[in-house]
């Protein structure tokens, strides 16, 4: 009798085991890599949040959890620290500009950078390139994604050591490549648009207030102009990041004309 209440402690204790073992999260999982990747970008680990994301994209691409992951951790590895900018838009007093504000959020950034920031925009609009179908939060991440890369890009070409530097001539081809001035002109309007689709909301309605400007609404309508084929949004750009009167640009005084 004993050795009966041993055997079947026995069977208990390996049942116990192998119930909690099936409890387990199994690690060949696709939701296992979800929840890693998540953990990563709580932690601001952004490498490895896209080392476990990118091959679960590859199988899902229509996951939203999945999409909003892999763009924030792209993002996130680029510099943007949304609750930051915010701070940054919302504690500016007048003496920065609007190019400018996104533009030093990201300092020290370099071609990588910039990569990750389109490739955050690429995962959005591949899932959904419509904004009028996307979510009021995916829509928010966007805003900011579009309005960062106008950042990234005109940091990488403008800045040196973190500050403008004083030899930039946003006129010039070699300072500011066409490929380069193509990523600003087609992210004011997609900014705006996926403005227009978010919730009212105090950030919505300031970076709203930010693009009422006539000189930023006359982008409206160059989401897919690329530069130099389309005259006319690529010259004004140029004009309009070289000005600083406006609270918009990153230079000094009016707009002129590049030539």
């Amino acid at each position: 009798m004993k050795r009966f209440y041993s055997v079947l402690a026995l069977f208990l204790v390996l049942g116990a085991c192998s119930n909690a073992f099936r409890d387990l999260p199994d690690k060949s999982s696709d939701q296992y890599y979800i929840d890693q990747a998540q953990l990563f970008l709580n932690e601001f680990k952004f490498n490895e949040a896209i080392e476990k994301i990118m091959p679960v994209l590859a199988t899902q691409p229509n996951n939203a959890q999945v999409v909003q992951i892999a763009m924030l951790a792209h993002a996130g590895r680029a510099g943007l620290r949304v609750l930051d900018l915010i701070l940054e838009l919302g504690s500016d007093t007048g003496t920065s500009t609007f190019f400018r504000i996104f533009a030093e959020h990201f300092p020290d950034t370099d071609d990588d950078d910039v990569a990750d920031i389109q490739t955050a925009i690429d995962i959005m609009e591949t899932y959904q390139p419509d904004a009028t179908l996307r979510t009021s939060e995916l829509n928010l991440i966007g805003m900011f994604l579009y309005y960062s890369r106008i950042g990234v890009v005109l940091h990488r070409y403008a800045y040196v050591s973190n500050v403008i530097s004083p030899s930039f001539n946003q006129c010039s081809t070699t300072d500011l490549p066409d490929a380069a001035l193509t990523y600003i002109v087609q992210s004011v309007p997609r900014a705006m648009t996926a403005a227009s689709n978010i919730s009212s909301g105090s950030v919505a309605d300031a970076l709203t207030a930010l693009t009422s400007a006539p000189e930023i609404q006359a982008f409206v309508g160059s989401e897919t102009s690329t530069c130099p084929s389309d005259t006319a949004p690529c010259q004004s750009m140029r004009s309009l990041i070289g000005e600083g009167s406006l609270g918009i640009g990153i230079g000094s005084g009016a707009p002129a004309v590049c030539p």
